[in-house]
């Protein structure tokens, strides 16, 4: 993939990861507490499906991983601070993992 389309593709798909975020945050304390958990996991997968789309981007052009992964990418200004947020916490998932 050229670099320009891989670029916008992981800015797209980091966007899309803090909707998911967000929608997840308006779930809670407006369902029981098993339906929670039930979508929990399932936002939980729908988020490592994108993270499955974005590896091997990451992989092909390791210079677009972002700084919150432990890469030199710093995430463009006109992302939303939640988008920047989630980056952060999927760091310290992934930095955890790796310990």
């Amino acid at each position: 993939m050229e670099r320009d389309v891989a670029e916008e593709t992981s800015l797209v798909l980091l966007a899309v990861m803090t909707e998911l975020d967000t929608q997840i945050g308006k779930v809670e304390g407006r369902c029981a507490p098993e339906e929670l958990k039930n979508y929990r996991r399932r936002f939980g997968e729908a988020l490592s499906a994108v993270l499955n789309i974005l590896n091997p981007i990451w992989s092909e052009h390791p210079a677009l991983l972002p700084a919150a992964l432990s890469g030199d990418y710093h995430v463009d200004a006109s992302l939303t601070a939640e988008a920047k947020a989630l980056v952060e916490r999927a760091g310290a998932i992934v930095r955890a993992k790796r310990r």
